[in-house]
């Protein structure tokens, strides 16, 4: 399928919420996750389409910047403390800040930079199912594992399957060097940047698993210490064997979301 090029290449957004089908699409390949193992993940349902979230501080959620294109703060509900899709409790988002480097349009499709901070409404009570997380220190060293969970497509396909509760799967850190080869070599002839690999990005290789379409915005985390590594950002084919999944690395745009988190935080 991969040598299906045109199609890989209308892929490699489709983790974007606004390039989605229905909303209720799933991890490929995981396996069913508890709310109370990852109660940092929320849900974010943005008017028709949806992508995933993390609970940073009990006001805060981190997501992808490709979320929130097209839409405002008005447009978002935050659901959190349930496995089961769009349950559990719901509350909304009083502001909207994207990364002022993310511009896809003006970067010629490049994800670069691609997180948000969504200031909720009002506090979220933090219990067993919603919790926060912390960012990690330092981006694991290549040959790590972590997990990475959400309610996107189970499988890569615009018909695929769509169960009703959380799925997570672990995948292996990339070397970042050879990430950025992978996309280089394969995709040389393309006129633009959809599929750079750039410093602020972290790759992982789930060998037939990982994230999918609906999956944006949601939690990449170490193992087994459980701190925030990146943000679910993009990739040509779901699980596929030899295109990593890229996730924008927390770590190194870690002094950004403190200086943004400090506005709301005091």
């Amino acid at each position: 399928m991969f040598l299906l090029s045109l199609f890989l290449v209308l892929g490699v957004a489709l983790l974007s919420a606004g390039r989605v089908p229905p909303p209720d699409q799933r991890i490929v390949c995981g396996f069913e996750e508890d709310i109370v193992s990852s109660p940092w993940q929320v849900y974010l349902h943005i008017n028709s389409s949806s992508c995933g979230g993390v609970l940073y501080k009990d006001n805060i959620v981190l997501t992808a910047a490709h979320c929130m294109e097209g839409s405002k703060a008005a447009d978002v509900s935050v659901y959190y403390g349930s496995s089961k899709w769009q349950l559990g409790q719901v509350t909304n988002v009083s502001e909207v800040i994207v990364h002022e480097d993310y511009n896809r349009t003006k970067n010629n499709g490049s994800f670069a930079n691609d997180i948000a901070v969504l200031v909720l409404s009002s506090p979220i009570p933090l219990t067993t199912s919603a919790k926060t997380i912390d960012l990690a220190s330092e981006t694991p060293r290549a040959g790590s594992w972590a997990l990475t969970t959400g309610w996107g497509q189970i499988v890569d396909s615009i018909n695929g399957s769509y169960p009703e509760t959380l799925k997570g799967t672990y995948v292996l850190i990339e070397d970042h060097e050879s990430c950025r080869k992978a996309y280089d070599k394969k995709w040389a002839c393309m006129q633009s940047n959809t599929t750079t690999v750039t410093n602020e990005m972290v790759c992982v290789h789930g060998k037939n698993q990982g994230p999918c379409r609906g999956d944006s915005g949601g939690p990449l985390v170490s193992v087994p210490d459980k701190q925030l590594i990146g943000i679910t950002s993009w990739t040509v084919h779901c699980g596929h064997p030899f295109f990593p999944d890229v996730f924008t690395d927390v770590v190194v745009l870690k002094d950004w979301i403190l200086s943004t988190v400090s506005r709301f935080n005091h």
